[in-house]
């Protein structure tokens, strides 16, 4: 289902559905650092990413969409995986299919998860997001030889499904995949020679990653993949930014004296915080979709609230912000 046409469910089923705190055992988030809530801090001892400019550990002026969908799914805080902080997001700033999902380990090395019951494991939810970082390191070949730039984000996407399969044997049995947006349109490449070619590389890298994993989603034990189309989704924004409630979507806020210097409301109305990820309010939204795709039942109130496009959802955002992780 397409983002546009998901504005009045998000807006709707919010203001009138929770989840109840059992609907999943546990989320456990892998990725890079879209995704990540305070590894690469803790692996870098505060120096990636800054503060200033970044807050809190993120690679944003807030927190990431995962630990935004965490609290609306009744879990309370996500926190990084990495010691002190002992959590369940193993997502790490910089990470590539080829260190997945965390360089310095894996999965089952995690002796606190192999510890976890198959109940616990088989009941949570996981979420992916990973292969900007593979696509970003092939463009320059892109530029010259696109064939072979394909094959290895072919391959890296090959390699992301591998692990997924390793998660699925370990006893995962929902994943909510994130998908690689839309590069072309982020500030750092829209409008550069790079910019096709990232687009239609990050489409190669969902397809190929999808359709690797159709092999276990069938059968007794069926891993259960909803997906967040944000390569859409980023292209539904950019085309109509008013729509979701931002006023900037072609510059990075840390690139504007204003908006840097701004609160974080005036912040939010840039969907981008640097040339690659989004600010708060753009995490907000992906989160507020995941949820839309991972609560009990959303397709009924996507069939009901379809035809209500732009259903008050800036201003929905505006309220749910004053709730976001400090």
């Amino acid at each position: 289902m397409k983002a546009s046409a998901t504005v009045a469910l998000v807006a709707a089923y919010f203001a009138l559905n929770t989840v109840p705190a059992s609907a999943y055992t546990a989320l456990f988030a892998f990725g890079d650092s879209l995704s990540d809530a305070g590894n690469a801090y803790i692996l870098t001892g505060g120096a990636t990413p800054a503060s200033p400019p970044y807050v809190g550990g993120h690679f944003s002026n807030g927190p990431t969409w995962v630990e935004d969908l965490s609290q609306e799914l009744g879990l309370g805080t996500l926190k990084p995986s990495l010691s002190p902080a002992g959590g369940t997001d193993f997502a790490v700033g910089g990470a590539t299919t080829a260190a997945f999902p965390l360089e310095v380990g894996s999965f089952e090395t995690y002796a606190a998860l192999n510890s976890l019951s198959q109940a616990t494991l088989n009941g949570a939810l996981f979420t992916l997001d990973i292969g900007a970082n593979d696509i970003i390191n092939v463009l320059p070949e892109a530029l010259t030889n696109l064939p072979a730039a394909e094959t290895a984000v072919e391959n890296a996407a090959n390699s992301a499904a591998t692990e997924v399969e390793v998660l699925h044997a370990d006893g995962a049995r929902t994943l909510l995949y994130y998908e690689v947006p839309n590069l072309g349109l982020v500030p750092d490449f829209a409008g550069t020679v790079e910019a096709p070619f990232a687009s239609s590389l990050a489409q190669l890298f969902n397809t190929t990653l999808l359709g690797d994993l159709t092999s276990i989603e069938t059968g007794a034990d069926a891993l259960k993949v909803s997906v967040l189309d944000t390569y859409d989704l980023l292209g539904d924004v950019v085309a109509d930014p008013l729509r979701y409630g931002f006023t900037n979507v072609t510059q990075a806020c840390i690139d504007v004296a204003s908006c840097l210097g701004g609160s974080q409301a005036e912040q939010d109305q840039f969907l981008s915080f640097d040339g690659l990820h989004p600010t708060e309010g753009g995490h907000v939204l992906a989160a507020e979709l995941s949820y839309a795709l991972v609560a009990p039942e959303p397709s009924t109130w996507a069939m009901m609230l379809v035809g209500f496009a732009g259903f008050g959802f800036a201003g929905w955002r505006a309220r749910r912000r004053t709730t976001a992780i400090a």
